[in-house]
């Protein structure tokens, strides 16, 4: 990307999110994974639920291929992934909840967790509390599961930062080419542009943002059954074990 050959185009996340409302209301039928032809719906281009998060799609920066024709297309994109996170933060707290109160009444302990703002702080509140539960009520496929759970929350942060912290532009434009639109870093993020902006480390078009959304959905759903789990292990404890929580 050129500075001076794209075109900027500022739209809030709240627009985004509205014309999120009003063009895809059904993005479980709607989404394609990252290799498969959008809206097309066929089984191979589309994961499943099962295997979405299995080698961890956060991991990798993506520089997509092929950019959008409509540039409306992207911003619903970019705010249907950034409140596809906020649901899976908003699971990710009941974890916390359920560590730290695990008979319930956890009004409070959310009020309290949800005043950290930084997402690397909250990971370690629920590792925190969750050495502390694991060190009584001992369950090892749970203490992994969790494990695996932050990990993947911390790859899945890295890439809705991307995604927050990004713009919309356009390739440069070239006789008798359309524009072809992209969720890009900001120029002023060095970290992720390379020397004298001559390519952007990172690049998504509705596809790859689309995909994220889904992995983003998963990682909730998993968050929220885990909770449910962890909940279950501690009401089939006897009596006597469960008061011993400090």
């Amino acid at each position: 990307f050129t500075p001076m050959a794209m075109i900027h185009h500022s739209c809030s996340v709240q627009f985004a999110a509205y014309l999120h409302c009003l063009v895809k209301p059904t993005n479980a039928l709607y989404v394609a994974a990252v290799g498969g032809t959008r809206g097309r719906g066929d089984k191979a281009s589309i994961m499943t639920s099962q295997d979405i998060l299995k080698s961890n799609p956060f991991k990798k920066q993506i520089f997509a291929p092929q950019g959008d024709g409509i540039v409306k297309d992207t911003f619903v994109s970019v705010g249907t992934a950034i409140s596809a996170w906020e649901h899976c933060e908003v699971s990710f707290g009941t974890i916390y909840a359920a560590l730290v109160k695990p008979a319930g009444g956890t009004h409070v302990v959310l009020r309290a967790y949800g005043t950290i703002l930084a997402p690397s702080a909250r990971r370690e509140m629920i590792r925190g509390a969750a050495e502390a539960y694991f060190a009584v009520f001992e369950n090892k496929p749970l203490s992994k599961a969790l494990q695996n759970l932050m990990s993947l929350h911390e790859d899945g942060a890295t890439r809705r930062n991307e995604i927050v912290h990004g713009y919309v532009m356009s390739e440069p434009l070239m006789p008798g080419r359309k524009p072809s639109y992209f969720l890009v870093p900001s120029l002023f993020t060095s970290k992720k542009n390379k020397l004298h902006h001559q390519r952007s480390k990172y690049r998504f078009s509705t596809r790859e943002l689309d995909n994220y959304c889904k992995c983003f959905e998963a990682l909730s759903s998993r968050a929220m059954k885990f909770q449910q789990d962890l909940r279950a292990f501690y009401s089939s404890l006897p009596d006597d074990l469960r008061e011993k929580f400090p």
